[in-house]
């Protein structure tokens, strides 16, 4: 009896790791799918009647098609016997403005064999595989030129006032938010701003980015003969998204908005 159970044990073992294998090689093959943009090989790690499958196919062929995917997974023993793993997503977007996406969840999920083929029965999020909402952050930064632009032409003589909205993309709690409101009204209503910005990288995850950009604009005095200046700044500013919109959190420098002197 001794004897039997000694080597019911190692069997066992080896079944498990087995197991533990086929199911890493699963979850291998997928990010493979991913990292080659083969959204056909990486689907074909999930069953099509799982709960979700459409979302997922949808959202691997969006994030395939808008940009390129380095993914990693990290998945023990211990994990695998409580259906867990941990997925980390490297995109980099073919539109410049989105820039690069980090992007990491423990994912919960489920596999069974079925007709001798092991597939991913349940997964957990599948918005993991969502494409990247890097442009949406830059929208919000552009808007400030923008409205910028809008806001001076008070200057000009403009009834409207702007400055609401434009002071509206940023968050009143960020630092040195009280000298930026005092510069961007007295900017604004002295000098029309033409704005030009140029990206130069942005980079973070879902929730929150920070971007870099070349900031120039040229100022023109339409109070004293079209008096006419240039001030350019390389700015550094983070974005989160609050709600279904995104607010810049940090801004720096603040000063690039001080209205030039005499």
């Amino acid at each position: 009896m001794t004897r039997r159970t000694l080597l019911s044990l190692p069997i066992a073992a080896c079944l498990r790791g087995a197991a533990d294998d086929d199911i890493k090689a699963l979850v291998n093959s997928a990010a493979e799918g991913l990292r080659n943009h083969d959204g056909k090989q990486f689907l074909a790690a999930f069953d099509p009647g799982m709960k979700g499958y459409r979302e997922l196919a949808a959202n691997a062929r969006g994030l395939l098609r808008d940009a390129d995917v380095q993914a990693s997974i990290e998945i023990s023993s211990a994990e695998i016997s409580s259906d867990q793993m941990n997925w980390t997503l490297d995109i980099t977007a073919h539109d410049l403005s989105a820039g690069a996406t980090r992007r990491q969840a423990k994912v919960t999920y489920h596999a069974e064999r079925s007709g001798g083929k092991l597939r991913i029965v349940s997964f957990e999020p599948v918005s993991l595989f969502a494409p990247p909402h890097g442009r949406e952050a830059w929208d919000a930064v552009s808007g400030v030129a923008m409205d910028l632009q809008m806001a001076s032409r008070r200057a000009e003589g403009r009834e409207d006032n702007d400055l609401p909205n434009l002071l509206g993309h940023f968050d009143r709690a960020m630092a040195g938010y009280g000298e930026l409101q005092a510069n961007l009204r007295a900017l604004t209503s002295i000098w029309v701003v033409e704005p030009a910005l140029q990206l130069t990288s942005n980079e973070g995850g879902d929730d929150r980015r920070a971007l870099e950009i070349d900031w120039v604009m040229t100022l023109t005095n339409p109070l004293d003969g079209g008096r006419s200046l240039r001030k350019e700044d390389t700015v550094k500013c983070a974005v989160e998204k609050r709600g279904k919109g995104w607010l810049i959190v940090a801004f720096t420098p603040v000063e690039i908005f001080a209205p030039p002197g005499p």
